[in-house]
């Protein structure tokens, strides 16, 4: 028996159960609702894990009840507590004997799921939380609306004291919360000064073991800044690439959400364009890993590929009239079709021991850091001719583009475009605003350039379908086809039109950019470079401050008086604080970007 539902309910502190208790009792007869108690238990959750966080990152917390000498494991996903109702999605799998998942061969909504996120990693046990609960039902005439629990629960951490709290819940039974229900929450929450709950169970049983999943993905420093070595600025830049490759690994895996793919596969590309930019500072085994990259990036793009194409026919679909959406969806259960077989050797590649062997050793690479002997020159003069040499070649390709040149043409250009952009993103820091606006051209320019390449695609693709399954389609669909190859074919026109209105504007605030990067690359004595405003980070220390008003002519000492202080270097940042309000902050974040 297997249940999957949306949970919506309030999660409040209390000091006093047994008050919250007699208020519910004492409400009258003619109150709109009734409460009625439905029994005492006690409960037994412990919560799983592999360790290195797969299910924290894919967005879930694992956790198997005991309750009346039966067991049920649940999936639920992780939402920020607030003052109003949360509403999470909870999957539900009876578990005869308790085991997670099910033995190899059973299938089930929350076995299904773990074993794909999980992969070959083991589940391990990361706390016990033990809760004695009264509930009460919430009725309006025949309906059952919700019920209200009681909780005083216990988490036992495995090596740690066990810490407890109480808690009033108020989850509903099915549909929308209604005004009798807001109500009569609010009338509780005042009458016995409940207070919105900052953490869920699942956080508080974290936060009392002192366990941060977000530890995992900690490589080294970060810290980039003006005065940081290129080999140090490097090895900051792969490390929160790397980072956030790891972290949408697992939505990657589960499939539901198709943007975790391709925030995998961006990261995948600005790996591999970094450890290009600074080959030449990097260890040599990092050509390797740009190759282990390059196999992962091929894998992910052929489903991202897939993505983008049904995404864009079901926004069609959705402005379709009917007709025209039905001839369109059997051209979507082909490439419906071609995806999920794409997914499965992606899902393969992810568990094979060449992909754990790339991970344990990248991940390993990272946290040693640079070589001591590395050579490690100024990450201004390092980064300025990349900049400009990656500038010049999209420059000259771009000039001979014309209207009538073809496709492949406009594709290099696009991957020139990317090769610029993603150098950028790395040194843009160091430019402040000539580079972010460098950067938004860049943008447009490659987004159109992305969409030309998607029309183009989009068409090989609907050819090789006619010519694989021409013959199962109904004529409707064969008509629509026709019809997508030619509006593919009038967006390409389109987007050429465009390209040099976007090709100029990349030019023009490239020259600004260009001007201080050269500047900031000039050697100068100790002193002077100290006080260049292109050079002088401000804080923190990813940041440069943009040059300030002229300062006023220097005061030159008398050959008596004493030299005038060296400048204070900056204070490298602050490490993330352990403390566990911290280490919740973090956690959060991970799932409400914006």
């Amino acid at each position: 028996m297997t249940d999957t539902n949306v949970e919506t309910e309030w999660q409040f502190e209390v000091e006093d159960l047994e008050r919250v208790r007699a208020w519910l009792e004492s409400q009258p007869e003619h109150a709109p609702l009734r409460f009625t108690l439905i029994k005492d238990a006690e409960q037994v959750d412990s919560y799983y894990d592999t360790a290195d966080w797969r299910l924290f990152f894919a967005g879930y917390s694992l956790r198997r009840r005991r309750k009346d000498e039966r067991y049920e494991a649940t999936l639920k996903s992780l939402e920020r507590a607030s003052d109003g109702p949360i509403s999470r999605r909870e999957i539900n799998e009876h578990s005869p004997a308790g085991e997670i998942p099910a033995p190899h061969g059973t299938s089930g909504p929350v076995s299904d799921r773990v074993r794909i996120i999980a992969g070959r990693a083991p589940l391990v046990r990361l706390f016990e939380v033990r809760t004695w609960r009264r509930s009460y039902s919430v009725r309006q005439g025949d309906d059952t609306l919700a019920q209200v629990e009681l909780d005083e629960t216990t988490v036992a951490p495995q090596s740690a004291p066990a810490s407890t709290f109480r808690r009033v819940e108020v989850e509903m039974t099915g549909g929308a919360p209604t005004p009798d229900i807001e109500s009569f929450v609010q009338a509780m929450r005042f009458a016995n000064a409940l207070t919105p709950t900052t953490t869920s169970k699942y956080e508080a049983g974290l936060q009392a073991a002192s366990l941060d999943p977000t530890s995992v993905l900690d490589f080294g420093p970060q810290t980039r800044g003006p005065r940081t070595g290129a080999a140090e600025y490097a090895y900051g830049w792969l490390r929160e690439q790397w980072a956030a490759f790891l972290r949408h690994a697992p939505g990657t895996r589960i499939g539901e959400d198709i943007e975790a793919l391709h925030q995998m596969r961006v990261a995948t590309r600005r790996l591999r364009a970094s450890s290009r930019v600074f080959e030449s500072v990097l260890p040599p085994t990092f050509e390797g890993y740009r190759s282990e990259l390059q196999w992962v990036g091929h894998e992910l793009g052929a489903v991202r590929d897939l993505d983008v194409q049904i995404e864009g026919l079901e926004r069609l679909r959705a402005v379709s009239s009917w007709d025209d959406a039905a001839a369109l969806r059997p051209l979507i259960e082909v490439i419906e079709r071609e995806r999920r077989v794409e997914r499965e050797r992606l899902v393969e590649l992810l568990d094979s021991d060449r992909y754990d062997r790339f991970v344990q050793s990248f991940s390993s690479a990272l946290r040693e850091g640079p070589p001591p002997e590395t050579e490690s020159p100024e990450i201004h003069r390092y980064a300025e001719p990349i900049l400009a040499r990656r500038f010049r070649r999209l420059r000259t390709d771009g000039k001979r583009l014309t209207d009538a040149s073809p496709a492949v043409e406009y594709h290099e250009l696009r991957i020139r475009g990317k090769r610029l952009r993603y150098s950028l993103e790395v040194f843009g820091e160091l430019y402040g605003r000539p580079a972010e606006r460098a950067t938004a051209a860049l943008k447009a320019l490659q987004d159109m350039l992305g969409d030309h390449q998607d029309a183009e695609v989009g068409i090989e693709r609907l050819h090789a379908i006619i010519r694989a399954h021409g013959r199962e389609l109904p004529p409707e669909t064969l008509v629509a086809v026709g019809q997508l190859i030619e509006r593919y074919r009038q967006q390409e026109g389109a987007l050429r039109a465009d390209f040099p209105r976007d090709f100029e504007r990349v030019l023009d605030r490239w020259r600004p950019l260009a001007r201080i990067a050269a500047e900031a690359a000039r050697p100068k004595p100790e002193r002077e470079r100290a006080e260049s405003p292109v050079s002088t980070p401000s804080a923190p220390a990813t940041e440069v401050e943009a040059p300030g008003p002229t300062p006023a002519p220097t005061v030159h000492p008398s050959e008596n008086a004493a030299p005038p202080p060296r400048p204070t270097p900056p204070a490298p940042a602050p490490r993330d604080d352990p403390s566990d309000a911290g280490t919740l902050t973090r956690m959060r974040q991970l799932f409400h970007r914006e």
